[in-house]
């Protein structure tokens, strides 16, 4: 409760030993799989001057965005599909012929948690985009770039230091990057980028 109480205040956005801590307080949620709590953290971090530049805030806000899509996607498999639903309500033995009970009809294209295909790709898209925003603080691009296509095409590496300081997360930023750009069905975009 403390930590949450922290991010709500102006003083850490000028205080980087406690941006520090709170990126920490979020690994460990990370760790722990709480996503949830890890993401708001994670979050708040990325508008503080401390951590606007650090590849790794991006690195993380990534994977916990795919943690969470990974979490809904199980809890979704976990419950009942749709039309099992929907057949239980029109086939419902323990009713009889004279009931006056109203029955429910359920769209099928609605969820049964509630959750919209416009929610269910919220997830992946800011994986997406925290993928390739951290590409962009590695590969030298200091601003949250918008159009990350003109920034890729213009970049060439300049500086090997850069790359061999972050040599550890490249690979996995790609990899998660293209795989999210897959379960979005952005084939073109994952192919271009597996080239």
């Amino acid at each position: 409760k403390h930590c949450e109480s922290l991010i709500h205040q102006n003083e850490i956005s000028t205080n980087k030993y406690m941006s520090n801590v709170l990126y920490n307080i979020s690994l460990c949620y990370f760790f722990t799989k709480k996503y949830e709590k890890c993401y708001k953290i994670l979050s708040s971090l990325k508008n503080m001057d401390t951590f606007a530049n650090n590849p790794y805030l991006f690195y993380r806000l990534g994977l916990c965005c795919i943690e969470r899509e990974l979490q809904d996607a199980k809890i979704n498999s976990q419950s009942e599909n749709v039309n099992d639903i929907v057949n239980k309500i029109i086939n419902d033995p323990s009713e009889n012929e004279n009931s006056s009970r109203a029955k429910r009809i359920l769209l099928v294209n609605s969820s049964v948690n509630g959750n919209s295909d416009e929610d269910a790709n919220k997830n992946i898209t800011e994986a997406i985009n925290s993928f390739k925003q951290c590409l962009l603080i590695i590969k030298g691009y200091s601003i949250y770039v918008k159009d990350f296509h003109n920034a890729f095409e213009k970049y060439e590496y300049e500086n090997d230091n850069t790359i061999t300081q972050y040599s550890t997360i490249i690979p996995s930023v790609y990899l998660n990057l293209i795989f999210c750009l897959l379960r979005n069905e952005d084939y073109n975009e994952a192919i271009s980028i597996a080239k």
